[in-house]
């Protein structure tokens, strides 16, 4: 082959290699939002779990609780974590990340009601719509509960 009947193939592969990587530009530009988006929600449902990890190991009853009544509050309890801890457009990823730093800092000490009331109250810490919640939502915990362990709105 001359070089005149190389160059339109050399032309042609050049423009297939422009066009090529231009739409790879498109597409990773259309999709990056997308996928940070989606890293993001992956983030949170992690953060998600691993506090639903811990809450779950204070699933048991302390010593000299009545396994009724506790099962009662802990039941609300995991029910406001669920409600409140919804999405990252109701709790951002940096208070996901201090709600599972709080309770790793109290993981170790025993299961007692103090626990459970405190974390009960740090869910309304939360943001906005943890308080809501917590504070429209008390009755779940205080129906279930005796007098001595009744809570106060945060």
């Amino acid at each position: 082959m001359t070089e005149a009947t190389d160059q339109p193939r050399k032309t042609k592969q050049s423009l297939g290699t422009i066009l090529g990587l231009l739409i790879l530009v498109v597409l990773v530009a259309g999709l990056t939002p997308s996928a940070m988006k989606l890293f993001g929600q992956i983030q949170f449902k992690q953060r998600y779990d691993e506090i639903i990890a811990i809450l779950d190991s204070w699933e048991t009853p302390p010593p000299g609780a009545d396994p009724e009544e506790w099962e009662n509050c802990w039941d609300a309890t995991s029910t406001a974590t669920a409600n409140v801890c919804f999405s990252n457009n109701l709790v951002t990823q940096a208070e996901m990340d201090r709600l599972l730093q709080d309770m790793q800092d109290r993981q170790d000490a025993p299961n007692s009601w103090s626990r459970l009331e405190w974390y009960w109250h740090r869910l309304a810490e939360t943001g906005p719509h943890g308080k809501k919640y917590i504070t429209n939502f008390e009755y779940l915990w205080n129906d279930g509960a005796s007098p001595e362990h009744q809570l106060t709105p945060p």
